[in-house]
């Protein structure tokens, strides 16, 4: 199965989610029991950013992802 095919369930319920503008405490809770079920250490900071850490297996190397929480993905539909 493909990556996006697994995450695909994801991302449609992450985008059916309530979510007006300046709105976010549904969504990042919802963020945090993912990240949480995944065993993966995660934040909600003060500007209602959702950070996470995901161990890699090269411990020399680090990537950064960032994106837009339902902005981004909504405007896909």
């Amino acid at each position: 199965m493909l990556e996006f095919d697994r995450l695909s369930p994801t991302i449609e319920e992450l985008v059916m989610l309530h979510f007006p503008s300046g709105a976010v405490s549904e969504i990042n809770q919802r963020l945090m029991e993912k990240f949480a079920a995944l065993g993966v250490n995660a934040i909600v900071d003060r500007a209602n950013n959702a950070i996470a850490l995901i161990k890699g297996r090269n411990p020399q190397k680090s990537i950064g992802i960032t994106a837009h929480k339902k902005y981004e993905i909504g405007a896909l539909e």
